[in-house]
């Protein structure tokens, strides 16, 4: 179950498996005509394999690359590995360093796919997230789409009709290229034809709306296995020979005898039961599979709502016990009559108006949550009346990085609160934060004195839950505490979160 939840891991993660399935096609395509067999196909794949193996390295490890090198340099490498390497195997045009042709045949071809790929895989996720936010497509149907396969179809095989339609009228078989100018020329018969087919193919269409939208979804669900079996059976007895003698009668068949399965005038041939029993059978897993997808999409949809849901709960909790704490703080200021109490309310002030406006959305820039801290820091400097050694370095390299609000300030508040304002000898607390596009890491490290607690606080809680409900498992929280000090080091991953809207970066 381990190896199962890692391969499921490996294949939601990373795309170099894609690559690995353009290899098994290649070598597929060697073997078809080849009585090689096995032997054949498994030296593909490891001629495959070990030819393009530079594409695979790269991929697995390009998070790491796109941390190591600039972007310039990064894109680079991508056109070399990526696009020049696999050209320059396709130009290869020697067969006599391989057991046979067909290898050759192969590493071209894998080449190809390779690029072609690459290109795809680059531009997909722009692609997808353009798709996605396009309203109409979301109201797309399977039933629409058969119909206007079904009217394609209808017309290809009349369009070959009329190019070849001496034939056609002869009840021989005819070619299948068309020619645009013979359907101008029959255009009448082009749309008798084609209207003909197509209720000839709606006949069998209107079994697969009666499985899907009764059948199985009202009959299977609410009566069980073997009432639907008997009302797949009563929906075919009833229905085949009406609509076979309906088709009977149209002119097309009542000339060639081509509308029917039983390519007869008997309605009540077995050859029309069968295929439309087929056709029953045939969608039952299609009709499956939709309702499946139906369903997945609704919980999903439900699991976000319950997941945002569970954030603005958590958020809730963070600022009250936040601004409880500072409002202590306040007054126990205004009641030594202090000259910092103006400073500190608005000090105060601005905390407020970032937790309002900020906090409610769901992601802020790295920098406003920085200036936050030390926002609250200050603050917490101003009332505290000890000497306290307090450090913050910080290395931003993106400004922009996108993170949760309000996230980091639990681990500062907690340093104060628990390790700070207790202490009664000399404390320190050391924060520090480095980021780059793909994740951040930050650590909070202060003197603690081993004072026993009544009960722990929600903050830790809070910040493990908001991360695992963020980030999933792209994050890190090591807590290390003895009878000096309290360390906390936060490594969160973005990379894989973003990479994926992101095609500027290849």
């Amino acid at each position: 179950m381990n190896m199962l939840k890692k391969i499921e891991r490996l294949i939601l993660t990373t795309d170099t498996w894609i690559y690995l399935v353009a290899i098994a096609i290649a070598a597929h395509l060697n073997v078809i005509d080849s009585k090689g067999g096995w032997s054949i196909f498994l030296a593909t794949v490891a001629i495959l394999l070990l030819i393009y193996c530079p594409l695979y390295i790269f991929d697995w490890f390009k998070i790491r690359l796109k941390r190591k090198f600039n972007n310039k340099l990064y894109l680079t490498i991508w056109l070399l590995i990526f696009i020049i390497y696999p050209l320059f195997a396709v130009l290869l045009n020697s067969a006599d360093l391989f057991p046979t042709s067909n290898f050759l045949v192969s590493i071209n071809l894998g080449g190809l796919i390779m690029v072609s790929l690459s290109i795809f895989l680059a531009v997909y996720p722009l692609f997808k997230d353009k798709l996605e936010k396009v309203n109409w497509l979301k109201k797309i149907h399977i039933e629409p789409a058969i119909i206007i396969s079904l009217i394609l179809f209808a017309m290809m095989l009349a369009s070959m009709a009329v190019t070849n339609l001496e034939l056609f009228w002869g009840g021989k078989a005819v070619d299948s290229n068309i020619k645009i100018s013979k359907v101008f020329i029959h255009f009448g018969d082009f749309l008798s034809i084609t209207f003909q087919l197509l209720l000839a193919y709606l006949a069998g269409y209107i079994f697969y709306l009666i499985n899907h939208y009764f059948l199985i979804s009202k009959l299977l669900k609410e009566k069980g296995l073997i009432i639907y079996l008997f009302g797949v059976v009563g929906t075919v007895v009833i229905f085949y020979p009406v609509l076979a003698q309906l088709l009977i009668w149209l002119p097309l068949h009542q000339k060639l005898e081509v509308l029917t399965p039983s390519e007869d005038m008997n309605p009540f041939h077995p050859n029309n039961g069968a295929a439309a029993i087929a056709i029953m059978l045939i969608s039952i897993p299609v009709i499956l599979t939709i309702q499946w997808f139906k369903q997945n999409s609704q919980i999903i949809s439900l699991q976000k709502q319950q997941v945002q849901t569970e954030l603005d709960l958590l958020k809730q909790q963070i600022n009250p016990h936040f601004f409880f704490n500072t409002l202590n703080n306040l007054y126990a200021l205004s009641l030594k009559k202090s000259d910092q109490t103006s400073e500190v309310i608005l000090q105060l002030s601005e905390l407020m108006r970032y937790v309002i406006y900020k906090g409610k959305e769901q992601e802020v820039s790295i920098t406003e949550e920085i200036n936050y801290i030390k926002d609250y820091a200050n603050l917490q400097l101003i009332r505290l009346k000890k000497e306290i050694d307090f450090r913050f370095t910080e290395s931003v390299s993106n400004p922009k990085l996108q993170v949760p609000p309000l996230l980091l300030i639990i681990l500062v508040e907690n340093a104060f609160k628990h390790g700070i304002e207790p202490s009664e000898e000399s404390c320190y607390l050391h924060l520090s934060i480095n980021s780059d596009e793909y994740g951040f890491e930050f650590s909070c490290q202060n003197s603690f004195e081993n004072h026993e607690r009544e009960q722990p606080g929600i903050g830790l809680e809070n910040l493990k839950r908001r991360l695992e409900l963020n980030y999933g498992d792209r994050y890190t929280l090591d807590i290390k505490k003895d009878h000096q000090a309290f360390k906390v080091l936060m490594r969160v991953d973005v990379a894989e979160n973003k990479e994926t809207h992101d095609t500027s970066k290849i």
